[in-house]
């Protein structure tokens, strides 16, 4: 099953790889295709993933509804908690100006 996974600003579309070393085995993800900064599935990229990866059964309608939801804003979580604790940082800087 393929998903959108972002590393920093930038978007992959991936797939979970189950691999075997000798008596244990791990996951770890394949990336199958490079969204960028501004990730959007269009049919130039599902012909570019189908043709390199025949043998992924991939869900294009459900990825294509998960891509403006996956990043609203276009911020991270963590960007957007830095911004707001900047923003309270600022304010009360700025309060004690008001002081008589």
């Amino acid at each position: 099953m393929a998903f959108i996974r972002f590393k920093g600003p930038y978007a992959y579309l991936v797939e979970n790889e189950r691999c075997k070393a000798g008596d244990k085995s791990y996951v770890r993800q394949r990336v199958l295709y490079y969204l960028g900064r501004e990730p959007t599935i269009d049919d130039g990229v599902i012909a570019e993933v189908e043709r390199r990866f025949p043998e992924i059964a991939i869900d294009w309608q459900a990825l294509r509804e998960e891509v403006p939801a996956a990043r609203p804003g276009g911020r991270t979580l963590r960007r957007r908690l830095k911004d707001r604790e900047k923003r309270k940082r600022e304010k009360r800087e700025d309060d004690w100006l008001d002081w008589d």
